[in-house]
């Protein structure tokens, strides 16, 4: 009877613990990942999935770095790179140039997909 009880409570614990793991190919699934590469001589402020609201501050010269952070959004320096963990599916993808005393140039947009666990490159002068 105990031995029953304690196989029992073996099995269950297992099984729960299988499940809290993803085990049996549960889960959650792996985010898909959008990496910019900053090819220009200037830095550049990106953003995925940017806010009207956002948008129209940058356009204004009115974002602040508050804004672009709150936004998700990350200043690349020339020659360097961010990478932007987003769910699988199309995002779009914004970016503008900011000059060294903070003012910013034409703001930019464009749509890419990016798969399930999969990582998408641009380089900012293709998109």
């Amino acid at each position: 009877m105990l031995r029953g009880l304690v196989l029992a409570l073996a099995v269950s614990l297992t099984f729960a613990s299988s499940v809290l793991a993803g085990g049996n190919n549960g889960g959650t699934k792996k985010d898909a990942t959008f990496r910019i590469i900053n090819d220009l001589p200037s830095q550049y402020a990106v953003v995925i999935d940017a806010s009207d609201e956002l948008k129209a501050k940058l356009a204004n010269d009115t974002a602040t770095i508050d804004d672009l952070n709150n936004a998700g959004g990350k200043i690349i320096q020339p020659g360097k790179e961010a990478t932007f963990k987003v769910k699988a599916g199309t995002h779009r993808i914004g970016w503008v140039s900011v000059a060294p005393d903070g003012t910013y140039g034409i703001p930019a947009e464009t749509q890419r997909t990016v798969g399930k666990g999969k990582t998408a490159t641009y380089n900012l002068s293709s998109l």
